[in-house]
Order: structure tokens, then sequence, then C-alpha cells
């Protein structure tokens, strides 16, 4: 279908990334390329919802979550911010200032990234649209989430000074995702439902996190096998480590 609008936000897309760069966490799991993988998760949400009638304003919701984790390493409070996701709200806020764009789109897009605290009820379709974008690996392929796990992991362990192994972690995260993630409806319309009426986002995200607590123990001791990453190092392929349990 033609997507008019996408090509001008591409056209806008550089400048952002070149505004927000002084923003952006260099993080194992919250960095740059998340923010381009949510950004691009709501245009082909977007698509999906226009291919079935329903017309979505797909400018706030792009760069609300392109910028939805700026600042993220940085104590909000100390900054004058409640919590993380006001303060990436504010410097998403100036930097769609210097494009430029309409007031209505920077507070839409600002809203956005608010939506994105895990304890804010996705109400809207817009909102559903923002929850399964910033989560958008736990309804894909198996390995790809599960390594995205392994980096959250360390990530958690690197902020935060806790030494939980990977299994106590992510025996928690497992529980938090199926009872306030994945809790709401996020489907995006009778279009996106199965049978028994959940979305197919949600199946197959429920359908992994399941299947990652059957392995629990396997991969903990697969990820647990590598040295933790020092500084200027990268940080451990995950992925060929599953590969090479066999784990895809």
């Amino acid at each position: 279908m033609e997507f008019p609008d996408y090509n001008d936000i591409l056209d806008e897309q550089p400048r952002f990334d070149r505004l927000a760069k002084p923003f952006q966490a260099n993080l194992p799991y919250h960095n740059e390329a998340h923010g381009h993988e949510a950004s691009q998760s709501t245009v082909d949400q977007v698509v999906k919802c226009r291919e079935n009638g329903v017309d979505i304003n797909l400018w706030p919701l792009y760069f609300g979550m392109r910028g939805h984790d700026l600042g993220i390493d940085m104590d909000p409070q100390t900054m004058g911010f409640d919590e993380p996701e006001d303060y990436s709200a504010y410097l998403t806020g100036q930097v769609l200032k210097e494009l430029q764009l309409a007031d209505e789109t920077i507070e839409q897009a600002q809203e956005i990234i608010l939506i994105t605290n895990p304890q804010q009820e996705p109400v809207t379709l817009v909102h559903k649209i923002a929850r399964r974008a910033d989560v958008i690996n736990i309804g894909g392929e198996f390995a790809p989430f599960v390594v995205k796990s392994g980096l959250l992991w360390q990530e958690h362990r690197q902020l935060s000074q806790d030494n939980k192994s990977y299994g106590e972690w992510a025996s928690g995260a497992c529980k938090f995702l199926t009872d306030q993630i994945l809790a709401p409806d996020l489907a995006l319309g009778d279009f996106d439902r199965d049978d028994s009426g959940q979305s197919f986002f949600q199946r197959r995200a429920r359908q992994n996190v399941a299947r990652l607590g059957g392995l629990l123990s396997k991969i903990s001791d697969v990820f647990e096998s590598v040295p933790e990453p020092t500084e200027g190092l990268p940080y451990p392929d995950f992925a060929a480590l599953l590969d090479q349990q066999g784990i895809r």
C-alpha cells in the first residue's frame, strides 16, 4: 500500500537521530538500536491497521518510540523528573521542537513515551501499539527474544549492582511479563485475534515466556558460562552460544 507519510518521516529521521545522539544510552539492551527497532515496529503495526481500515497517525508513534528511552542511563530525579519516562518525554520533545514539528504532534509523542511506563495501562489503540513496540521481541522468534533477555540481565547487573544469576533474574522477569506487560488486551482489532480472542502477538509472547521458563536452567548455564564483559569489550555473542546448544 502507499505510505507517503513514512517517506516524509524518513526524510526527518537522520536529523532526529543526530540531535538525539547526545542523549542516547549505550547500554547492553537500552540503546540506539532498541529505539530504531521500536520505531520500525510502529510502522509495521500501523500498516496492519491501515490494511484493515483503521487509519493511525504515524508521526507521533514513530518519533515517540524512537526517543522513548533517551536519557535512560541518567537518574531522572537529579534532572528534576520523577520517572525515566518523564525525562525521555522531555528530551524527545526538545528534539522534535528542533525539527519544528507541530505542537500537537510533539505532545502526542510525549504521551506515547509516558505510556511505555509499565505501571501505565494501555487503553487506546495508539497506546497498545506503543506497548507492543517497546517489547516487540517477546512476540517474535524465540532465540532473539532470549538473546535480548540476556542483554537485559547484564544491563540490570550493570546498573543495579545486583548479582542475581540469569535464572533467578529471568524467573522474576517472566512473572513480570505475564502478570503486567501481557495482562492488558493488546490486540490491534478483531483482525488481530486468534480463536481464543487474544492477539496473535500476545499468544506468541506467552508461548515464548513459557518456553523460556521451561529452559531456564539450561539457558542460565549457557549465559553464565561466559565472563562478565569489561569496559571497552563487546558483550557476549549470546546468539552463537544458544545456537551451539540447539536453542533456536
